[in-house]
């Protein structure tokens, strides 16, 4: 009888005893007629002897008759009927096929309480029971007492253990049990390995896997494809050369290969960052007349994306539509996340426009990339435009997205334009963040507005936020390309006292302003002070020293300075004195 039926009632007709067990035997009867056979044997006294109550336990035990199983089983406890092992385990190994678990592994300590030694095909089977009902601590215990009582231990006991192990997720001691089978040599068979190699990749754990999968082969076992996709599956992130080597022997081993674990394989590629052999492998799916699916080509993609290859990510992109393959949103970020990183601002604008042209709706990881391409190569309007557009089909639009814009501006001189972001983005209830002010300030910058840089400096200071490395540097260079030497001195004075620390490109832009300003002096100590900081002047610092020197008719110093600028020069030429 199936979980959840009611046992039939027995009917004022008796059928002889040989129909009954027919129709016990009879599996293309269903589980009602079955049962109610089992019952009406056992209570209508058909059955006189142990024996007989036996085989019908038996019968009920093979057909899956849990209901009718445990019905015998009381009947013959009622009736004051001899039971000994068989039937006990017969009773206990019918209930793992969808009966009570909890009440079949009551019977172990019943039977042993009843002067029974359970043996161990009755340990095996309450092991098996304990699998179902994933007590795994119980599946260890009994096979602990088995040891004790000198039962030899054997793979079905191991194997049993073991599953219950991994459905309980206690992959590190399905690991040690299988370790210990192959000390005692016992040779798990390629059913049990699998069992483990299972577990450890739903633990994600990527060694552990690849390890069993060398165990096998060194125990002269053939790992199937099963085993070999469940190896390449588990690998993670750095372990993209074992996947590779992993699905290269399947294929001269002439193993049948799948799309899941080409997909892992492909997968774990682009995380190592490995295009080549993303796409070797997606070839190889068409080879092998694979059916190439969305996720893989995803890879594939995301792969020629992180190894700077925009024209292989570009011809990706036509693979797809050429499969008849309907393209993400993701999978077009990533191709114009590929020629934005080599500024190929065209293609990226260009596959851009595709999304609206095959009807999918592009998000705002698109409209990211998209305006960073725009970002690189000063196209300052086009980013603008994006910038537009993203909020016009409501999209919600974050720091990132404007600060793109802003560094657009910043790199194309326009200041008024990076300055309308930045109360734009006040006004959409986005407060700019240092970010946001320092890629303003190198606008300022570069449009030679140093009190706007300046008044930029000080909102930031008004906001509570602490100005990076970069937001004075910005400011400095700004001041300097406005001959405010005074300004340089005070900014430079202003980051010793907030702990920033001057690079080479800041001191740089120090000593010009001062240059500029005929202050040969404060050249000399700012000199002095890159030297105290370990910063190693270049051609451009020599250079705006020297001429300031000059300007002030300071010929030993300068002097000096050209002496140290040969040698420096020399030094990077690495000729010899």
């Amino acid at each position: 009888m199936c979980a959840g039926d009611a046992l039939p009632e027995v009917g004022a007709v008796t059928p002889n005893k040989a129909q009954l067990l027919r129709d016990v035997c009879d599996h293309t009867r269903t589980c009602g007629v079955r049962s109610r056979a089992v019952q009406v044997l056992a209570d209508g006294g058909c059955l006189r002897s142990p024996t007989e109550f036996r085989s019908l336990i038996i019968a009920a035990k093979k057909g899956k008759l849990w209901t009718g199983a445990l019905y015998v089983l009381n009947s013959m406890q009622s009736g004051h009927h001899e039971t000994d092992l068989v039937v006990h385990s017969s009773a206990i190994s019918a209930c793992r096929h969808g009966g009570p678990w909890h009440s079949a592994l009551g019977m172990l300590p019943a039977l042993q309480g009843s002067g029974f030694r359970a043996d161990i095909i009755t340990c095996n089977a309450v092991i098996s029971l304990c699998e179902v009902g994933g007590h795994w601590g119980l599946a260890l215990d009994i096979m602990t007492t088995m040891t004790r009582s000198k039962y030899p231990r054997d793979n079905w006991t191991c194997s049993a253990v073991i599953n219950a192990l991994q459905e309980g997720t206690q992959w590190i001691r399905a690991i040690a049990l299988l370790r210990c089978m192959r000390e005692a040599a016992l040779i798990p068979s390629n059913v049990i390995f699998g069992t483990v190699m299972g577990a450890c990749q739903r633990a994600c754990i990527g060694d552990s896997t690849v390890t069993l999968l060398k165990d096998m082969e060194r125990d002269l076992l053939n790992p199937d494809t099963t085993s070999y996709g469940v190896a390449i599956c588990s690998c993670r992130n750095s372990m993209w050369q074992t996947a590779a080597e992993l699905l290269i022997r399947m294929r001269l081993k002439h193993h049948e290969q799948n799309v899941v674990m080409c997909g892992a394989a492909i997968s774990a590629c682009e995380k190592g960052m490995q295009w080549r052999l993303a796409i070797d492998f997606l070839d190889g799916m068409t080879t092998t007349s694979l059916e190439l699916n969305l996720p893989t080509f995803n890879s594939s993609v995301s792969a020629c994306e992180k190894g700077w290859t925009w024209v292989q990510a570009t011809m990706l992109l036509l693979k797809i539509r050429h499969c008849q393959l309907e393209a993400e949103a993701i999978t077009y970020s990533a191709g114009i996340s590929s020629c934005q990183k080599l500024l190929q601002w065209e293609h990226a604008l260009g596959i851009f426009s595709q999304t609206f042209l095959f009807g999918l709706s592009a998000d705002v990881a698109m409209y990211g990339a998209a305006i960073s391409a725009c970002e690189k190569v000063r196209q300052w309007i086009l980013a603008s435009v994006l910038l537009e557009d993203l909020q016009e089909v409501c999209l919600e639009v974050d720091c990132i997205l404007y600060n793109a814009t802003l560094s657009a501006c910043g790199n194309s001189k326009e200041w008024q334009q990076a300055i309308a972001i930045l109360s734009e983005m006040t006004l959409q209830m986005l407060p700019p963040d240092v970010i946001s002010f320092s890629a303003a300030i190198s606008a300022c910058e570069n449009g030679q507005v140093w009190g706007h840089a300046l008044a930029l400096l000080m909102e930031m200071r008004q906001r509570l936020m602490l100005p990076r490395l970069l937001s004075f540097s910005a400011a400095i260079s700004a001041c300097e390309k406005g001959s405010q030497w005074q300004l340089v001195l005070l900014l430079m004075d202003t980051m010793h006292r907030e702990a920033h620390k001057p690079n080479i490109i800041t001191y740089n832009s120090a000593i010009r302003g001062c240059q500029q300003g005929r202050q040969q002096v404060q050249v000399l100590r700012l000199l002095d002070s890159m030297g105290r900081e370990n910063l190693v002047a270049d051609a451009l610092t020599y250079d705006a020293a020297v001429a300031a020197c000059g300007q002030g008719h300071l010929g030993r110093p300068a002097a000096s300075l050209l002496d140290i600028c040969s040698r420096a020069a020399l030094d990077e030429m690495k000729v010899p004195l």
